[in-house]
């Protein structure tokens, strides 16, 4: 551990003493092309060190670096959030070597607005000469097209501490929340997006499968307030969540088609909704669980987490 600190120490003092006036390199990626309005935007950003001394972007003045991103939707040119850095110091970018960061650019820059996005990433250093910008990617904020809507109410027990939320007032004002699934294209590929919000917030946008030939899905209600969720992913197997109003998937699993397809039965007297048909999916046996891909998960995946967005 000593002569890890050592180490660091020396290539402290070497960065801070030796100015460098020579280049770095910047390619930025996204994850996706066309994003559904309010989803977070992820970019990837590879960096790599020509410089021929090693690179430290730390807290103290002479080691400051800053990360920055130029956004324009047609002629608008999108602001930084105020008050918001991009973090990057506490990295160390060796000579020849290359570091990967992973920005959620939608958390420092607003981009709901509907329409084609562009965007840079521009690096400054106090022992740069000059500021480096990446190439260019270009991506699409959409809407996607809605195919199924429900406005629930949100149930007393998960409003504990609120205000007016005891029952048997007769008074209260119900509070609800709107479930809607949207279809949207992305390379003659269609996607289903779950998304969760009110009159003022968007709680969760979730990407939860696509479309796969004319297989339908399905969805039920139950009497949480909780959505169930039956995408097809193939012609035999099927993803089955159950997601709350947070956007958080309780359970989330796979189901296969044996002599009888998996099916959502909901109980008309007590609201209980549960899957009938079928069997538990494997994984490594039914199906092989694709790894994430910059910052993207694929149809077989975990539900996405939520994030809570101002409309």
């Amino acid at each position: 551990m000593r002569r890890t600190l050592g180490a660091i120490a020396v290539l402290i003092l070497l960065a801070a003493a030796l100015p460098a006036g020579a280049q770095v390199s910047m390619e930025l990626q996204l994850n996706r092309s066309v994003y559904m309005q309010y989803e977070p935007v992820f970019a990837k950003l590879k960096l790599r060190n020509y410089s021929g001394q090693p690179l430290v972007f730390g807290v103290a003045d002479e080691l400051k670096g800053e990360l920055l991103f130029e956004v324009t939707r047609g002629t608008e040119v999108i602001t930084k959030v105020p008050a918001k850095d991009i973090p990057i110091s506490m990295n160390i970018l060796m000579p020849g070597a290359s570091l990967e960061l992973m920005v959620p650019i939608s958390q420092y820059y607003p981009i709901e607005k509907l329409g084609t996005y562009r965007v840079h990433a521009y690096l400054k250093h106090k022992m740069l000469k000059d500021v480096f910008r990446s190439n260019e990617c270009r991506f699409e904020v959409n809407p996607g097209v809605e195919v199924w809507r429900r406005t629930v109410g949100i149930p007393d027990m998960l409003r504990v501490g609120e205000a007016g939320a005891s029952a048997g007032d007769g008074k209260k004002e119900i509070k609800e929340r709107t479930f809607s699934l949207r279809v949207m294209g992305e390379n003659a590929v269609k996607h289903y997006y779950l998304v969760i919000e009110d009159k003022q917030y968007v709680y969760a946008v979730l990407r939860v499968g696509r479309e796969v030939g004319m297989e339908r899905y399905k969805v039920e209600v139950d009497m949480l307030s909780r959505l169930h969720l039956l995408i097809p992913i193939s012609p035999k197997l099927f993803r089955y969540a159950i997601v709350n109003l947070d956007g958080r998937a309780e359970q989330d699993k796979y189901l296969k088609t044996t002599k009888t397809i998996p099916s959502l039965v909901l109980e008309k007297d007590s609201g209980r909704v549960y899957v009938a048909g079928g069997a538990e999916a494997l994984p490594g046996v039914d199906y092989q669980p694709q790894e994430r891909k910059d910052g993207d998960r694929a149809a077989v995946g975990a539900v996405d987490s939520p994030g809570r967005t101002d409309r």
